[in-house]
């Protein structure tokens, strides 16, 4: 069976405010260091 529209909506939004928090693993950093290391 397909899911029901509200569950949909349900998981969209659940998703939206995991996008919205502030991410605290270090890969961003790391990446970025990696980025300036690069350019060097």
């Amino acid at each position: 069976e397909l899911p029901t529209a509200p569950s949909i909506l349900s998981l969209i939004q659940t998703i939206k405010e995991l996008n919205a928090r502030p991410s605290n693993d270090p890969d961003p950093d790391d990446d970025d260091d990696d980025d300036d290391d690069d350019d060097n």
